[in-house]
């Protein structure tokens, strides 16, 4: 059975703001290419730390709420810079429910064949999940977003996301912590593409918060 979904929070405003081509289609030519390289390994979040607080307090139940996909929201079936947010902003929730879950099919059904960003965060979130070990994650807050008429022809538009990505925690086959992923503010980049049916991610960069 598909579990219920619920709504996604929505920023306040859009601001709609000339934004500066980061080249996210080619990862190797951005200069956020190894930061994002290396959030997307197994070890993602980056600072992680062997836990050895009391596991009565990290039980997996706080994250349970987020066992479940954000609703797709209608305005991710406009072709204009309405959706290319709306679908930048459902990419980020994929994209800590893929890991939290280990279930990638939103992340993937987002994701263009050519976002090596995309297919390293499916890869991760995979091995997340491993064995008999597993990840749990919240939701991500985001606190502000922009959004631009892409320069590229491969491209529609570019949206840029202030993001808190959530606190991550790793558990072992008993269910007791051994890892602690920090919670981290970003600054996300998302090339986006409409491709006549529906919105897919390009490429993208994870930027630390300045």
């Amino acid at each position: 059975m598909t579990p219920p979904y619920r709504p996604m929070s929505k920023v306040t405003a859009i601001v709609l703001a000339v934004l500066v081509v980061v080249g996210c289609s080619d990862p190797a030519e951005d200069p956020a290419a190894g930061q994002v390289g290396k959030a997307h390994s197994a070890e993602y979040p980056t600072g992680a730390e062997e836990y050895h607080g009391d596991a009565e307090t990290a039980q997996p139940d706080v994250f349970e709420a987020h066992l479940t996909m954000v609703d797709r929201p209608a305005e991710m079936d406009r072709a204009d810079e309405v959706g290319a947010s709306s679908a930048a902003e459902y990419f980020l929730f994929a994209y800590t429910y893929a890991y939290g879950t280990g279930d990638t099919d939103p992340l993937r059904l987002l994701s263009g064949p050519e976002c090596a960003f995309c297919s390293s965060a499916v890869a991760g979130a995979n091995e997340a999940h491993q064995g008999e070990g597993y990840m749990r994650a919240g939701d991500p807050m985001i606190t502000g977003m922009s959004v631009s008429d892409s320069a590229e022809d491969t491209e529609d538009y570019l949206v840029w996301l202030d993001v808190q990505l959530p606190q991550m925690r790793t558990f072992d086959a008993d269910g007791e912590v051994v890892q602690i992923h920090p919670a981290s503010e970003i600054r996300a980049g998302l090339a986006m593409l409409h491709t006549g049916e529906q919105w897919l991610v390009r490429g993208a960069t994870f930027e630390p918060a300045s």
